[in-house]
């Protein structure tokens, strides 16, 4: 009798939390849509997990059991059965270089492949015959050639072989290294490249055999001659930004931030807002490159505070995605990869002496800091003063350290009371001594998991220049953590592509997946074991950094990053239940749906959820236009296994847009 009783009033007091909880949140409960069955992971600060969740007007009014979600359900609101699946907030991704990823996209690619001749000429072929709208006077750009594969196959290429191509216009190959540039006869004579024109400093114009007529091959700044192609239009910037929408779609990215934007993608994003396109909530960061002396800060100051208020929109976050400036980039260093080597660094590098089995200290004097230390200081001190956040590309040790002394500086002027936003980017090499001072200094360290795999960039060139004891501070976000701080997560995309889940997983195990196309590890040994040394995240961690810290980071915090009652319903639904997953499984992970302010706008194909029509179509006219333009298709889904092989052993990291050679 005892147990009947206890039973009956728990039962009665769960009753009176469901009305609490849904008339103390929302006059009119009534919801438009309810997931339920389900998993739903909020990521608040309790990390509840719930079984039903209620949105109206694009916010979430409800958290609950499946029970207490009934009296919420109308004639008129949309049930979206999870079936057991796992439901948590979009992605948001701190770290991207949106425009460019998306002209990426729009480029007709060879996507690394070792191709044959008739394969090169046959898929270049096809993207001329795509592009009909095009006139005889504009250059076709085609990237990502294998140009070791196909002369090795060939013996050599020239302008002849293109020039069999039905086309007049123009035509560029560039390889995948960006070293070499392959063109034909209309390119070269648009150029006014001939038998007189002679080798530019640091480039190399070949020759056809026994004479002084360019073949068609440009060496390095030898590309520097030619005319085109001309820089893209805004036509073109709305393409590629449409392209790159679609691709956060299908990666569940609800939120971006632009690492080095300028006002290119001010236009186009701001275009795309105002005709109802904007698929994700953006934020952008407004590059700038340092003065020369102090007395020059003051205009760089007013160019930034001017220039951001000019592009910001000026809405409070809502349902619908805004377009946000509110931050400053500036670059302090390049890479510390080898050759480059480029990013600012305490101790030399280490190069190769004598047969190249010994490495010793670099005799050249240091990489130093793009900023001098005075500059840098008033610059942060104004830009913290005027209310305008900032990211800074920091790559190696030196860059770290002097940013971090820039900030010390700051608040042993001005006190600890300023809620400023202040990134350290990449931070692939640290000092430990450092480690801690980012959470002292509420720094925020933002990193790329993916690059701590087992990697060709690493191994073994990059890990001999370190040096055995720098080696083990690489990628050291598992360490900074540990000291305190809270890691977010930048992607860093289209320098690597975008797979937010196996770098999430390299955040968990700092290992990649031999199974997964993007992953070295998909090269074999030696790249398919351990990655770089160092503490791993917990999979709470890795999952908040590209949630909620993301979104602290943006001061978005208390609208997205969570599900809670009264933040804005941008939601993602998962193949698999992340939390669940063995450690081997997180890289393979699928969206199935994702939701921004309440509004579907992708569903994966095969997924209905009740019938469910998304805002984008999958297969739309722009879907199957880049498919056609990239071999193997954007994803390359079509590849076989040595064509997925190829993604890795010949697509090399970026070149950024400030002239060092580095990640941006």
């Amino acid at each position: 009798m005892t147990v009947r009783v206890i039973s009956s009033s728990w039962l009665l007091l769960a009753g009176a939390i469901c009305l609490h909880l849904v008339f103390a949140t929302n006059t009119h409960p009534i919801a438009d849509i309810v997931f339920h069955n389900g998993s739903i992971h909020s990521l608040d600060e309790d990390s509840s997990i719930h079984s039903a969740m209620a949105i109206k007007d694009g916010y979430i009014t409800f958290l609950g059991r499946d029970s207490c979600a009934r009296s919420l359900i109308g004639p008129d609101t949309r049930l979206i059965d999870l079936e057991g699946r796992m439901a948590m907030p979009g992605l948001v991704d701190a770290h991207m270089h949106v425009l460019e990823g998306g002209s990426d996209l729009l480029k007709c690619s060879l996507n690394y492949q070792p191709l044959l001749l008739r394969e090169v000429l046959s898929h270049i072929q096809s993207c001329l015959d795509t592009d009909v709208d095009k006139s005889d006077d504009d250059w076709l750009e085609v990237i990502a050639l294998d140009y070791y594969t196909l002369t090795d196959s060939t013996g050599g290429v020239n302008k002849f072989d293109l020039d069999t191509l039905a086309a007049r216009r123009p035509i560029l190959v560039i390889s995948a290294d960006r070293h070499t540039r392959w063109v034909n006869s209309a390119a070269l004579t648009g150029s006014g490249i001939d038998e007189t024109t002679s080798d530019p400093a640091g480039g190399i114009i070949e020759r056809l055999s026994g004479s002084r007529e360019p073949s068609g091959i440009l060496q390095d700044n030898a590309g520097g001659l030619l005319a085109g192609p001309a820089p893209p239009t805004l036509e073109h910037n709305l393409q590629a930004a449409k392209a790159a929408l679609k691709l956060l779609r299908e990666e569940g990215v609800t939120t971006f931030q632009d690492a080095e934007a300028r006002e290119t993608s001010a236009a186009a994003f701001a275009a795309i807002k105002d005709e109802g396109s904007l698929s994700a909530r953006a934020y952008f960061d407004y590059v700038v490159t340092s003065p020369n002396s102090t007395t020059a800060v003051e205009s760089l100051i007013d160019d930034i505070v001017n220039f951001t208020q000019k592009w910001d929109d000026g809405s409070e976050m809502n349902p619908r995605p805004t377009v946000k400036w509110q931050a400053a980039k500036l670059f302090m260093d390049g890479v510390i990869l080898y050759p480059a080597n480029t990013g600012a660094v305490i101790e030399p590098y280490l190069v190769p002496t004598g047969n190249g089995s010994v490495w010793e200290p670099d005799p050249r004097p240091k990489p130093e800091p793009y900023w001098a230390s005075d500059i840098l200081d008033l610059t942060i001190e104004q830009l913290i003063l005027n209310q305008i956040d900032i990211q800074v590309h920091t790559d190696g040790d030196l860059a770290v350290r002097e940013t971090l002394n820039s900030l010390e500086r700051f608040r042993s002027s001005h006190g600890d009371e300023y809620d400023y936003r202040v990134g350290l980017a990449h931070n692939e090499l640290t000092d430990p001594q450092d480690w801690p001072r980012f959470s002292k200094l509420k720094a925020d360290p933002i990193m790329s998991f993916q690059w701590a795999q087992a990697m060709p960039e690493w191994i073994p060139n990059t890990l001999n220049s370190m040096g055995p004891i720098r080696s083990n501070y690489l990628e050291a976000w598992g360490s900074i953590a540990q000291s305190g701080s809270r890691i977010i997560y930048g992607s860093d995309w289209p320098i690597d592509p975008l797979d937010e889940w196996l770098t999430i997983k390299v955040a968990v195990t700092r290992s990649g997946d031999p199974t997964n196309p993007n992953s070295p590890a998909s090269l074999g040994p030696p790249y398919d074991g351990p990655g770089l040394p160092g503490p791993t995240l917990t999979r709470e961690q890795a999952i908040r950094a590209i949630t909620i810290e993301s979104s602290r980071f943006l001061r978005a915090d208390k609208k997205i990053g969570s599900l809670e009652v009264g933040k804005l319903a941008d939601v993602i639904i998962l193949e698999s239940n992340y939390f669940e997953l063995p450690d081997e499984e997180i890289g393979r992970q699928k969206v199935l749906l994702t939701m921004l302010g309440g509004e579907v706008l992708y569903v994966s194909d095969g997924m209905s959820f009740g019938g469910i029509i998304p805002r984008f179509p999958n297969n739309d006219t722009l879907a199957t236009a880049l498919d056609k333009k990239r071999v193997g298709g954007v994803r390359g889904r079509s590849l076989a296994a040595n064509g997925r092989q190829a993604l890795q052993r010949v697509r090399p990291r970026g070149a950024c847009g400030h002239g060092q050679l580095h990640r941006n």
